[in-house]
């Protein structure tokens, strides 16, 4: 049986080490869903950018992408599968695809429609930031990047962490600047109250679009 946790840690460090921890001795697939609790910062260890000058929470990632901004009631999730599973695709790019696809069919019946991320123009792109950093089993709505993920893949496991911008996140960083500015998500443009129903579709997806067993 897959392993569902909802544990939420107070920093932003403290959530990214849990998922390492998982990560390093997960033997059954585990999938943790759960609330971001307040304004902090992730970024990948090896790339932090300016992050560690601005005075927030803030947190490295084991896995890879750009700099990405965490609201107070993002929903955050992280899942861990042992490379031996046959759950989901064995192509790295099949597994990202298959999760793109569990959330845009989730965010759909939570009424939230989204699209697969696309090229961004040029101009527009920097690397050192999730918004302008391009996947295409990401999600948009309305112009804006709403869900994002990131992989690792070990000998033993293979770890994709992601979010979902519920609310704007503008009113929580816009102090940083304007450099900071473009590489905020105005999100689903949802509230507070969407998070434990956008929540509750996502985990009564999961066997059907991810194929894992879970105690709804």
């Amino acid at each position: 049986m897959t392993i569902l946790s909802r544990i939420a840690l107070p920093t932003a460090q403290a959530n990214m080490d849990h998922d390492a921890t998982i990560a390093s001795q997960v033997s059954s697939p585990t999938i943790r869903i759960y609330t971001w609790p307040t304004a902090g910062i992730t970024y990948p260890q090896s790339r932090p950018g300016e992050v560690q000058t601005w005075a927030i929470d803030s947190g490295h990632r084991p896995t890879g992408g750009g700099i990405l901004f965490h609201s107070p009631g993002s929903i955050v999730f992280s899942i861990v599968v042992p490379i031996s599973d046959c759950t989901l695709p064995r192509p790295i790019k099949s597994k990202l695809a298959t999760v793109g696809s569990w959330l845009q069919e989730s965010l759909n019946s939570a009424g939230f429609p989204t699209v697969p991320d696309t090229e961004l123009p040029q101009h527009l792109q920097n690397r050192l930031f999730c918004a302008s950093y391009h996947n295409p089993y990401e999600l948009r709505s309305e112009g804006e990047k709403v869900a994002a993920m990131a992989l690792r893949k070990s000998r033993s496991n293979v770890l994709i962490q992601g979010i979902i911008h519920v609310v704007s996140n503008h009113p929580y960083f816009g102090h940083l600047g304007p450099d900071v500015h473009p590489y905020l998500s105005a999100g689903l443009g949802g509230t507070m109250n969407d998070i434990a129903r956008i929540t509750d579709h996502l985990i009564t997806k999961i066997p059907e679009i991810l194929g894992f067993k879970v105690p709804l």
